[in-house]
């Protein structure tokens, strides 16, 4: 949006209008990946890897023990928590009651 604008607006009103920063933007507009998308995309291939080497068999909580720090980025890496079933219901803890009293 900033660079389909910038012809009549100056960069610097736009980035504060958008509430981003002028280097973040120039940064962006050149091609270049922060440090935080590296460290995601490279995440995001360690989870792939550790699902395919386990057959497509592990969830998130055996990702997450195979990868320590990289659950978070399952869902952006296609991993199990996106097939189908892959919710897991909750915990129930069964607590005494007055009711038969």
């Amino acid at each position: 949006m900033i660079e389909k604008l910038s012809p009549r607006h100056a960069v610097r009103d736009l980035c504060e209008l958008f509430e981003v920063t002028r280097s973040g933007y120039y940064a962006w507009s050149q091609g270049q990946e922060s440090a935080r998308e590296l460290a995601n995309r490279v995440m995001a291939q360690e989870i792939k890897r550790v699902f395919q080497d386990k057959r497509q068999r592990y969830g998130s909580p055996r990702i997450t023990g195979a990868a320590p720090g990289r659950a978070n980025l399952q869902s952006q890496a296609g991993g199990a928590s996106d097939a189908p079933g892959g919710a897991q219901s909750p915990q129930w803890q069964a607590t005494k009651s007055a009711h038969n009293q």
